[in-house]
């Protein structure tokens, strides 16, 4: 939400960039009342994220008071835990997809959706791996590409100016896409944000 938030800050055309952006957060909480209807945080952190984008068009929050909403440990542990809601709302409503989910600290054990949202995807401190990442990016119509670095090439430890990246691409397939691809990059334990300049293309 953040970066989804600082990329209305700079487009090109701040109107339609806030339109789309509570577009999409309209359809994401529709889905999360259809999967865990009378949740009443998540309604109110609807509305707190929608007041949030709409100010930035109305010219009432800047960088700085986007910087310290999302540095407020509260305001950040409530976002966290809206998006998680957001994630495990599209895989409850996509079991089709979901029907075979292997637990994620012993791949021999499959569990429901339903358990896997409720263990693993909504509870906070757990780590999110490809199936909650996936979920969020469609439901947010947002596409992430996430990088990570090998340390090593056929055994050897390559210079510093040539570690090679691969990349793991999520993209929605619903929709057209209204904002540029959020890139990841993957280190133990967090992801850093990869921001694009164009004065180092």
């Amino acid at each position: 939400m953040g970066i989804v938030s600082i990329d209305i800050l700079f487009a090109e055309d701040r109107a339609l960039a806030v339109i789309n952006a509570i577009d999409n957060l309209e359809i994401a909480q529709n889905l999360v009342e259809a999967a865990l209807p009378d949740n009443k945080f998540s309604k109110q952190m609807h509305l707190f994220l929608r007041d949030l984008i709409r100010n930035i068009e109305l010219g009432k929050t800047d960088q700085k008071k986007l910087l310290r909403t999302f540095q407020d440990s509260r305001d950040s542990d409530d976002i966290v835990a809206y998006v998680r809601l957001l994630a495990s709302a599209y895989v409850r409503l996509t079991p089709e997809m979901h029907a075979s989910v292997f637990h994620p600290d012993d791949p021999t054990v499959i569990v429901s959706p339903v358990e896997f949202c409720v263990s693993f995807v909504e509870e906070m401190g757990q780590d999110a791996d490809h199936l909650q990442i996936s979920a969020l990016s469609r439901t947010l119509n947002v596409a992430v590409y996430i990088y990570r670095l090998d340390e090593k090439i056929d055994g050897v430890a390559p210079n510093e100016q040539d570690i090679p990246a691969h990349c793991t691409r999520f993209t929605p397939t619903d929709v057209p896409m209204v904002t540029e691809p959020v890139a990841l990059l993957f280190r133990p334990g967090h992801y850093d944000i990869l921001e694009r300049h164009s004065e180092h293309l």
